[in-house]
């Protein structure tokens, strides 16, 4: 797919639906034909909906211009919004999904998980700060949101802060008591805090939910050797 434009391009050089299609290089649009192009909310309406057939038929592009075309019929469309921040996300295109989440943000920022979304798109913007902030607003509303304590926590070790990372990676562990990587995690993170028993403990849990999961077993090993260098720790890290 060839770049999209600026959600607002077409608010500054006036570029019709048409126009848009060939922008985000759709070779057929089937939705076209049972939708007028006016400019009333009604036609906002049958676009999401046009939009989400798209999707379902795994015409992403399609769902895309649909879903763009609504927004621009009426700004302030949440759903319309919303729908594009996802499609974004999944397709990882970070900016594009940053600026619809920011958009549902100012007409509806109650939306369920959106700080969590808006997280998850500024930090692979770079924005670590932004990140953390927008994880830390989803934490307010929702203590148990795994994906936005994940990045908290990841952010927090990057600033060195353990006593918080530690207690965002208990939480995880605790919201994710069948994920592998959660324990994982705070494994990790007790170690670097030289608590190697405890750091057992939660790799050994690791294990026994991804038996094969080659990094587990290897910081556990590299806590019997911090332990002591002993010949039987060394067998126990083997």
């Amino acid at each position: 797919m060839s770049a999209t434009p600026p959600l607002n391009r077409r608010a500054r050089t006036g570029v019709s639906a048409w126009a848009a299609l060939a922008l985000v290089g759709i070779a057929r649009a089937t939705w076209i034909g049972v939708i007028n192009f006016s400019s009333r909310p009604s036609d906002a309406k049958r676009l999401i909906s046009a939009g989400e057939r798209a999707i379902s038929e795994r015409r992403l592009r399609d769902a895309e211009v649909a879903w763009r075309r609504a927004v621009e019929i009426e700004p302030r469309n949440a759903m319309a919004w919303e729908h594009l921040g996802d499609l974004y996300l999944a397709a990882q295109r970070w900016e594009h999904a940053g600026q619809a989440l920011r958009a549902l943000e100012t007409i509806e920022p109650a939306t369920a998980r959106l700080y969590e979304r808006l997280a998850t798109a500024t930090l692979n913007e770079g924005d670590r700060k932004g990140a953390y902030t927008y994880a830390e607003k989803q934490l307010d509303a929702d203590p148990n949101n795994a994906e936005a304590l994940s990045i908290a926590a990841g952010i927090l070790f990057s600033m060195d802060d353990e006593k918080k990372e530690l207690d965002y990676l208990r939480r995880l562990a605790a919201v994710r008591a069948d994920d592998a990587e959660a324990h994982l995690k705070l494994g990790k993170a007790l170690t670097r805090l030289h608590r190697l028993g405890d750091a057992r403990n939660e790799l050994e849990v690791a294990i026994g939910l991804a038996p094969d999961h080659p990094e587990a077993y290897g910081v556990r090993g590299r806590t019997w050797l911090e332990e002591a260098p002993t010949q039987a720790n060394l067998s126990r890290a083997e």
